[in-house]
């Protein structure tokens, strides 16, 4: 056991770099990426939920003013 614990402590500082550059390679490959329709559609969710979001806060402006 001890000598488990001699080898893994062995492991130099940029071959543990390596290694998780190479773990990370194989692990993008197995991610599902969107496809360019489901990239588009999220998209212009993202950007309406925006618009919305500014619109609430010009008009909640406005109107606070207005009512000052």
């Amino acid at each position: 056991m001890a000598d488990q614990k001699d080898a893994v402590a062995e492991v130099s500082t940029p071959k543990k770099i390596a290694n998780f550059f190479k773990e990370s390679k194989v692990e993008l490959h197995k991610v599902t990426w969107p496809t360019k329709r489901e990239l588009l559609v999220d998209t212009a969710v993202v950007l309406v939920a925006v618009a919305i979001v500014v619109a609430d806060t010009v008009f909640s402006t406005a109107i606070r003013l207005l009512l000052r």
